[in-house]
């Protein structure tokens, strides 16, 4: 009989001891939570709950009242309903005093919540990224061998898929490789060279801020195989890649913008600068003074 009363008064203290839920908002991102025997709250404090289906939601405490405390959830509170049990989620083995305060039945909670926050942990932590870039490439071939009067800019296409590895915990630096298709060339006075490229880029970039709108800055290098040559003029146009090397390389830098268009999808506006390192006229001879 003493057995049964000592169990029943253990019970009846441990329901005391638990906070509560009191209310939930509409929107189920934060709820007011109860103040009972046992439970101090403070802001920035971390609690839990639990729903009837066994799935955890976590959050923080953002305003203390006399009655109890106002937690903003860090997802809706699906499932959760007025009356559940509340616990602090930040002991410090990383688990929840709320199965230690509801009693042996709640106890299984415990790893289900510590699960739970590795999760969300993981979560917030950059992943590698994929996306593809377009863009107007703006380009003029100078030469030792050739004098270009009157040259001028050849508008070509740069359109290409991008690799994004994070390097730091923060996402502030990473390194993004790129595979291109790129036009390249120039214009003369009354001809032109158009160039065909495949194009790979290795960059080391940088945010220096975070938010909806973070400016970035990068560096790195780019290495080319030709892919054509063609010198255009009003008779036509003739094969002119023998007169090169296929093999580029040199150095990129640029600045942009990355705009935030949803929680893992970003857009870019970027200007870059390339400098080549090489000379890729292979020829003994001008190609414009050949017969």
């Amino acid at each position: 009989m003493k057995t049964i009363f000592f169990f029943c008064l253990s019970l009846a203290c441990s329901f005391l001891s638990a906070a509560e839920v009191l209310k939930i908002s509409k929107n189920k991102m934060n709820m007011a939570v109860s103040s009972d025997l046992g439970t101090s709250w403070e802001v920035g404090q971390k609690v839990c709950v639990q729903s009837k289906q066994g799935k955890s939601f976590c959050g923080t405490i953002i305003k203390v009242r006399e009655e109890g405390a106002i937690c903003k959830m860090n997802a809706p509170l699906v499932g959760v309903a007025v009356g559940d049990a509340v616990g602090d989620a930040s002991t410090p083995d990383g688990g929840t005093s709320l199965g230690e305060s509801s009693g042996e039945g709640l106890s299984e909670s415990k790893p289900s919540l510590k699960s739970s926050s590795k999760s969300e942990m993981k979560k917030s932590k950059p992943g590698i990224g994929f996306g593809i870039k377009g863009g107007l490439a703006l380009s003029k071939f100078s030469s030792d061998k050739t004098t270009y009067d009157n040259a001028t800019n050849r508008k070509g296409l740069d359109l290409g898929i991008i690799l994004d590895l994070p390097t730091s915990q923060t996402g502030d630096v990473s390194f993004e490789a790129g595979l291109n298709f790129l036009q390249a060339g120039v214009e003369l006075q009354n001809s032109s060279l158009h160039g065909d490229f495949i194009e790979f880029t290795a960059l080391l970039k940088t945010k220096f801020i975070h938010g909806d709108v973070s400016p970035i800055a990068f560096v790195g290098s780019y290495l080319t195989y030709m892919l054509s040559m063609k010198y255009v003029d009003a008779g036509g146009e003739l094969d002119y890649k023998k007169y090169y090397n296929t093999i580029d390389y040199g150095a990129v830098g640029g600045l942009g913008m990355s705009f935030k268009m949803a929680p893992d999808v970003e857009a870019g506006l970027t200007g870059s600068y390339v400098l080549g390192l090489t000379n890729i006229n292979d020829s003994k001879q001008s190609f414009l003074t050949e017969t």
